[in-house]
């Protein structure tokens, strides 16, 4: 992977309350036996402090579906992380019959890191990146502020991001800004 030219997102300490961020995932936590529910998968690893093994469930899950089995958002439950709005499509059909997906979770410091773990999850299917930014997720509030950018892949357009997050989180209030950090 070419060098990396963005920036983390906040400060390190704010990081530190996501459920996902792999320095908080305890090594005895991790399972042998990963159900076959991704969704059993996600409770499971986020009740433990981690998501190590959500990748490696929702590969095998991802590897045979098709557009239409792909959730629209997928970001963590709370936080500051990075995120990408990606157009998904399927090569072997029309590049014309795309969804748009957004993706950001706080284990990945930098946007290509989102990039990478996409591609691994959601192989056979093709992705394009739109553009990028940042989100905070305050769960116990009720909501999630989209703002920034991404400077290797540019400014998503927050209005497509905002109306795909509030369709999965029809009871939050979301906010959007063309401001960065």
């Amino acid at each position: 992977m070419a060098g990396k030219v963005d920036e983390p997102v906040g400060r390190p300490e704010d990081h530190r309350g996501c459920p996902s961020h792999p320095q908080e995932v305890d090594e005895s936590e991790k399972a042998t036996d990963v159900p076959h529910d991704t969704d059993t998968v996600r409770t499971r690893l986020l009740r433990a402090g981690g998501a190590s093994l959500i990748s490696l469930q929702t590969i095998k899950t991802m590897a045979s579906s098709s557009l239409a089995d792909v959730p629209t958002v997928d970001i963590d439950p709370s936080g500051v992380f990075k995120y990408l709005l990606i157009k998904l499509y399927d090569r072997k059909q029309s590049e014309e019959n795309f969804v748009y997906i957004v993706r950001g979770y706080c284990r990945c410091i930098y946007h290509s890191d989102v990039y990478v773990e996409v591609q691994e999850k959601l192989h056979p299917l093709d992705c394009d990146i739109v553009g990028g930014g940042s989100i905070s997720h305050e769960p116990s509030l009720k909501k999630i502020r989209i703002y920034g950018h991404a400077h290797g892949y540019g400014k998503a357009d927050h209005e497509i991001t905002a109306k795909l997050i509030k369709a999965a989180f029809p009871n939050y209030k979301i906010t959007i800004s063309d401001k960065a950090y």
